[in-house]
């Protein structure tokens, strides 16, 4: 029997150097994954930040209606709930029934904040009482209807510098 041997071109990996390449693979997924983390957290706020604008001009287009601005003319302070499952229809919205109206007819009827930091509080919207809204998450009630709150009062992004989840 004759054997034929291997020709030397055809020789394939060794193991060393599969070794060495899966550990420069973890090498570089190890760099890039903190990166790619903090990218995902900064476009989840951006879209908790694009929803409450969405809210706040829903707010605004609904208020124009004169039975409705009527109805929130002494100002108004609207707890939606949770950020991680605000809902607009058990909520302090429904003492504004033509309001709630309105905006369940504009908005979906479930609300989800993305980002971590935007769960972690209520989102409530602000009307003053010269008409002025302010849609926001924070941890504690806004308590007065005569201005709109500070930023400082909502809950502060986490991956972008002096921001908040506040959009007036």
């Amino acid at each position: 029997m004759v054997r034929s041997q291997k020709k030397l071109g055809n020789k394939g990996f060794s193991l060393v150097e599969l070794i060495v390449v899966i550990a420069i693979m973890v090498v570089l997924v190890g760099v890039l994954a903190p990166t790619l983390l903090r990218s995902v957290e900064r476009s989840r706020e951006s879209t908790d930040l694009q929803t409450l604008d969405s809210i706040r001009e829903a707010v605004m287009v609904a208020t124009s209606d004169e039975a409705i601005e009527n109805e929130v003319a002494d100002g108004a302070i609207i707890d939606l709930g949770s950020g991680d499952s605000a809902d607009l229809e058990g909520t302090s919205l429904s003492n504004y029934s033509s309001l709630q109206q309105e905006l369940q007819a504009t908005l979906t009827s479930s609300i989800t904040m993305k980002s971590s930091k935007a769960r972690s509080g209520n989102i409530y919207i602000v009307i003053t009482d010269n008409g002025s809204v302010c849609v926001m998450v924070a941890t504690t009630a806004p308590t007065s209807t005569t201005q709109l709150p500070a930023d400082t009062d909502a809950v502060a992004c986490a991956r972008v510098t002096d921001a908040y989840f506040i959009v007036k």
